[in-house]
């Protein structure tokens, strides 16, 4: 019994993957294969799955909520149906581009210690990748005091789009001002997290929010060959600032890297 259109929950409140037939109500189609690539003057990537288009934003949120960070709970999902639908995920990465041609992965380090949907997509793709050379490592978000934020560019972002170049300066200032207000009631100590700033656009004007986790990845990533052949893996896309953050990072060194970014589920809000 279908008790929630949608997200499409069971009577016993767990989330259902039905390969068997796509509904109008299905919030991610499984029968059709939805992948695909997004480019953008600065960023390309592949996605696995992709949000239907005028799916309610409640239920996005609560479904990416409990995808991300509670993986393991069986309050929320069928293990054996889960793991399959991440699985079906990383095999269209393969068949987009054979994982075993990636000498590289890197990630970001979730801001938790819990098992995560980013440490089951990494899991499998280690598992997937025979070759012998492949390494893995992280990136994590700097604390918010370490992070930095240009004003004029977050603005000049906002002035290229539609609805600001409408409503005038005043209405961009204002909109800069807000995001530089909410910095500053984070606490020092928090981690950066790009989700808790609007205008989504004007999240371009934070920079350097990414670390590296120990001295040993950072000995890895200065140690790349020209021409290694990386994967930049993510859970969810929405800005894509931190995809863009990762790519400026990879390419700062060796500009001529091979660079995939695969998003595990693509909701990209700005192009």
């Amino acid at each position: 019994m279908i008790i929630n259109d949608g997200v499409r929950k069971d009577n016993e409140g767990r989330f259902i993957f039905d390969k068997e037939k796509d509904l109008d109500t299905d919030i991610i189609e499984l029968v059709k294969d939805v992948s695909g690539i997004k480019a953008t003057p600065n960023l390309t990537y592949f996605y696995a799955y992709e949000f239907k288009k005028g799916t309610d934003v409640e239920l996005q949120r609560e479904f990416r909520n409990a995808l991300k960070h509670k993986i393991n709970d069986d309050d929320f999902f069928y293990s054996d149906e889960l793991y399959d639908f991440v699985e079906d995920g990383v095999f269209r990465l393969d068949k987009y581009k054979c994982i075993d041609d990636f000498k590289v992965m890197i990630t970001t380090q979730p801001t938790t210690n819990d098992n995560t949907l980013l440490d089951l997509v990494e899991t499998l793709i280690t598992d997937y990748n025979s070759t012998t050379s492949f390494v893995s490592f992280k990136l994590i978000k700097k604390l918010i005091e370490e992070v930095t934020f240009d004003p004029e560019k977050a603005a000049n972002a906002l002035r290229n789009t539609r609805k600001y170049s409408n409503e005038g300066e005043a209405s961009i200032r204002k909109a800069v001002n807000s995001i530089i207000r909410n910095i500053k009631r984070q606490k020092p100590k928090d981690v950066f997290q790009i989700k808790k700033f609007n205008p989504v656009v004007a999240r371009v004007g934070f920079s350097n929010f990414l670390k590296f986790k120990n001295e040993w990845d950072e000995r890895t990533y200065r140690n790349l060959e020209n021409g290694t052949d990386i994967l930049i893996a993510d859970d969810f896309v929405t800005s894509g600032s931190t995809l863009k953050e990762m790519i400026d990072l990879l390419t700062s060194v060796n500009p001529n890297n091979k660079l995939t970014a695969f998003a595990f589920i693509n909701q990209l809000r700005e192009y």
